[in-house]
């Protein structure tokens, strides 16, 4: 599990239609792109780990998100180059 309940996280700015591990990603969910939110839940399925984020419906899975600190990383490792 790569996210526990209260971890922050990032929906994903490349996020489109389609399979993203155990789950797919629909039209609806596209307007969460970039957006960060906390985890309230998180479960095993069958197919691979699933979450559900405070402020929506939606059920989203690893591949569907990334750490909003990963970006700050970046940028960090940028700026002494």
């Amino acid at each position: 599990m790569k996210f526990k309940v209260g971890d922050k996280v990032r929906v994903r700015s490349d996020l489109t239609v389609g399979w993203y591990g155990a789950d797919t990603v629909e039209n609806g969910m596209l307007k969460y792109k970039g957006k960060e939110f906390t985890v309230i839940d998180a479960w095993e399925t069958f197919r691979g780990i699933k979450y559900r984020l405070s402020g929506n419906g939606w059920n989203w899975t690893d591949e569907m998100l990334e750490d909003p600190r990963d970006h700050l990383k970046d940028f960090i490792k940028r700026l002494k180059v």
